[in-house]
């Protein structure tokens, strides 16, 4: 099995249209991650993720959050 057939596997979704999102999809996933951060603007508040477990949504709303704490915490540093 190769890493992006793992991927998908692991997300419960298959490599085709059904589970893309458009780009105005995704920005939306971002932007609703940094406003929650921003709610209460610390990096150790742990992360509410509104989306279904296991999704692809899920999935990029927590990337995002990474992103954004490590941004403030290099602020920080």
């Amino acid at each position: 099995m190769n890493a992006e057939s793992s991927v998908f596997k692991m997300l419960n979704c298959h490599p085709n249209p059904v589970c893309m999102l458009s780009a105005n999809e995704c920005y939306t996933i971002f932007q609703k991650s940094i406003d929650d951060y921003h709610l209460s603007d610390h990096v150790d508040t742990p992360i509410k993720n509104p989306h279904p477990a296991g999704s692809f949504e899920a999935l990029l709303y927590h990337k995002n959050w990474i992103d954004t704490v490590q941004w403030h915490l290099e602020d920080i540093i």
